[in-house]
């Protein structure tokens, strides 16, 4: 009798954790979406796009050299509201299934609802419990949002995945800070550093995703350009790797690159009291040469000097280039040397941090510092000059 009381107990534990999900739905019976747009009307409302992929029609794309002819293998849907919440339940009148947003690949925010601050959206993208936090956050610029989903490449038949992939080769690149929105929402909740996100625009009939667009607060406030992120990457620590073009010592209209292989970066505070702030920041680039234009022998010390030399300056002025930007035009400090100072002297910091990034950071004395290490130089010691 024991034994089949438990064996009855057994069998019912086991279809009871066994039940499946309430609320499970087949593939086939959902809109693939791979990226979301999100722009703003001059009336200040909220306009979502969704980019839905069409299986067949990719299936078709894919053999269109075999077949001929070509067709679109996507769809942009819209949808207008007070709310992003409400746009988005209003493009199911617009389909025929229920859109799955988890497949997203990119989150694209027009520059218009970027410079009119981002945080009400972010909220119903934290609540949504199909949210992708490891999705990248693009800004466009110079385009909405919407048209950038629209775009069709020739490389690949699903637009939203070409944009994560070319995130992925700009940052390698060091031209664009890849964020993905669980980064975003920390990013965004800190008094300390603000917000840089990469941007996403038409270039030769096509997207290209290189430069960053600058925050204050919740608010976007300005550009940067493809090296003025490069300098911005270099304090934050965010180089995996990069090609830098540097002026040859023997030929300073040729030009040696240098494949950076890693940086380091170290912000430290030099004063902190009295309504003066100072900072220095050390930089360590380490590299290799890919390719050396003109003469100059790389086994003489004195070229080597002069190489590293010319290295160190090109660092310099990219760094310096970007902070200048920040602190004058933009009153925005994207670098963390708030972060330092409230971790140095916080006592300090509790009486700078609501007028930091206008006042403190703005007028903040910063001096900074290149050591970079050549490691490699090749196979060939001197280039190939014709005789």
């Amino acid at each position: 009798m024991l034994r089949k009381a438990i064996a009855l107990f057994t069998v019912f534990f086991i279809i009871l954790f066994c039940t499946g999900c309430w609320n499970n739905r087949d593939l086939t019976e959902m809109a693939i979406s791979t990226g979301i747009g999100i722009d703003k009307t001059d009336d200040g409302r909220f306009m979502v796009s969704t980019q839905i992929v069409k299986p067949s029609a990719a299936k078709i794309s894919s053999n269109e050299g075999k077949n001929g002819g070509s067709q679109k293998s996507f769809v942009v849907v819209s949808s207008t509201a007070d709310t992003v919440f409400g746009a988005i339940r209003g493009m199911l009148s617009r389909v025929n299934e229920k859109i799955f947003y988890s497949s997203s690949q990119a989150i694209v925010i027009g520059e218009n609802a970027a410079r009119s601050g981002i945080s009400d959206f972010l909220d119903f993208l934290q609540r949504d419990h199909e949210t992708q936090y490891k999705t990248h956050v693009l800004v466009t610029k110079d385009i909405t949002a919407k048209e950038i989903l629209e775009q069709e490449y020739v490389l690949s038949n699903i637009p939203g995945a070409f944009i994560a992939d070319t995130i992925e080769n700009t940052s390698a690149r060091a031209f664009l800070k890849p964020t993905m929105l669980i980064e975003l929402v920390k990013e965004l909740s800190s008094m300390e550093t603000q917000v840089v996100l990469g941007t996403i625009y038409m270039k030769d009939n096509t997207t290209d995703t290189e430069g960053a667009a600058v925050f204050l607060k919740d608010k976007m406030v300005g550009w940067l350009n493809r090296f003025e992120t490069r300098g911005y990457m270099f304090i934050a620590e965010k180089i995996k790797s990069t090609i830098l073009e540097i002026p040859n010592p023997e030929a300073p209209d040729k030009m040696i690159g240098i494949e950076l292989i890693s940086s380091s970066s170290k912000i430290s505070l030099e004063h902190g009291t009295n309504g003066r702030v100072a900072f220095s920041v050390v930089i360590k680039p380490r590299g290799n040469i890919g390719e050396q234009n003109e003469d100059g022998s790389l086994e003489q010390p004195e070229f080597i000097e002069k190489l590293v030399g010319n290295f160190n300056r090109e660092v310099e002025n990219e760094v310096l280039g970007v902070i200048k930007k920040c602190q004058k035009e933009y009153k925005s400090d994207i670098f963390g040397f708030g972060s330092v100072l409230h971790k140095k002297n916080p006592g300090y910091w509790q009486k700078m941090k609501d007028d930091w990034n206008e006042k403190g950071f703005a007028n903040a004395s910063i001096r900074i510092k290149v050591d970079s290490e050549l490691l490699r130089t090749g196979l060939v010691k001197e280039p190939v000059v014709a005789r």
